[in-house]
């Protein structure tokens, strides 16, 4: 094989990885859904910790994948729902959380960021870990996590930084959009307006891996933002 169609196979692997990390599907979309919930184990813990759930909390995961962080909420709050665009991480989402399901602690289905499929105001909390990369319309996610959002509720986003991000190939090939601290802030903060106060900040996830944690209270007038 030659050194071009060697790159080129290369290149061609990446972009397969990162469409199907994008929306996982079929025998591939399961392995990855597999080997996301190991990996993100810490980015999960991360975003969890900085949302401050408590034990009378109703908590939504956006874009849950296979329902890794879903398992560790539904235990430290009232209830938790999760929605993910690909039907293979449902289906993965719902056995992982099918005992929690049975007793009435969690509830899963099929939506988009753009469509939410749960009614205004049903939410104290809500976590997207890893998805915002994929959000093609930041205005029109953020109108949906207002809409969702109780007053004094939160928004916990987790993004890997885009310094650690650049030494993976996948992510070079077009499927993912690439933060650092300044840039996340820049594309939150247009769409904050009165309803929520934005904080950014660095996270460690291992010694090589950085990630990024935004917060995002919503101003309740009576209580001020969520955590203050």
């Amino acid at each position: 094989m030659s050194q071009a169609a060697s790159i080129s196979g290369q290149g061609g692997a990446a972009h397969a990885l990162g469409r199907q990390l994008a929306s996982p599907s079929g025998i591939a979309g399961s392995i990855v859904g597999v080997a996301m919930g190991l990996l993100n184990a810490r980015p999960t813990r991360l975003v969890i910790d900085a949302a401050e759930i408590s034990a009378d909390h109703h908590v939504l995961d956006a874009g849950c994948g296979g329902g890794q962080a879903l398992a560790l909420v539904a235990p430290r709050c009232a209830h938790a729902c999760g929605f993910d665009a690909s039907p293979l991480m449902v289906e993965q989402a719902r056995a992982r959380n099918r005992h929690a399901i049975a007793a009435g602690r969690v509830y899963i289905q099929r939506g988009r960021f753009d469509d939410v499929p749960f009614p205004s105001g049903s939410f104290d909390r809500i976590i997207a870990a890893n998805v915002a990369y994929f959000w093609t319309d930041f205005g029109k996610v953020m109108a949906e996590f207002a809409r969702l959002l109780r007053p004094g509720g939160r928004v916990a986003i987790y993004v890997t930084a885009a310094e650690s991000m650049r030494n993976w190939r996948f992510a070079q090939t077009g499927t993912h959009r690439l933060f650092d601290r300044a840039s996340l802030a820049a594309a939150l903060a247009p769409h904050c307006g009165d309803a929520f106060h934005l904080d950014v900040d660095q996270a460690a996830v291992t010694r090589r891996i950085s990630g990024i944690i935004a917060t995002l209270d919503r101003i309740d007038a009576r209580a001020g933002p969520a955590g203050k």
